[in-house]
């Protein structure tokens, strides 16, 4: 039987969609905003800012979680087997 591998490429590629949407979102929040106080206008950026990469960091670790948590159930389900077939 064969054991199923992950691909960090096939991973990594999921997330460029995902990494370009929240790139794009920072640029449009930067350039907005007309007459606002420019202090005002920093800490806007950079709260926003602190939210796009926190939903940035979630969006690449939680299939990299996924894939790891898939990876340790089937480590566990093998060792039960060769457990078995030890008795």
């Amino acid at each position: 039987m064969r054991i199923p591998m992950f691909n960090m490429r096939n991973i990594m590629s999921s997330l460029r969609f995902p990494a370009a949407v929240i790139l794009t979102a920072v640029l449009l929040f930067s350039c907005s905003g007309g007459g606002e106080d420019e202090a005002e206008n920093k800490q806007d950026i950079e709260s926003q800012t602190a939210e796009i990469g926190h939903q940035a960091a979630q969006t690449i670790k939680e299939p990299m979680e996924n894939a790891q948590d898939t990876v340790d159930r089937e480590n566990e389900r093998m060792r039960e087997y060769e457990k078995r077939l030890n008795e």
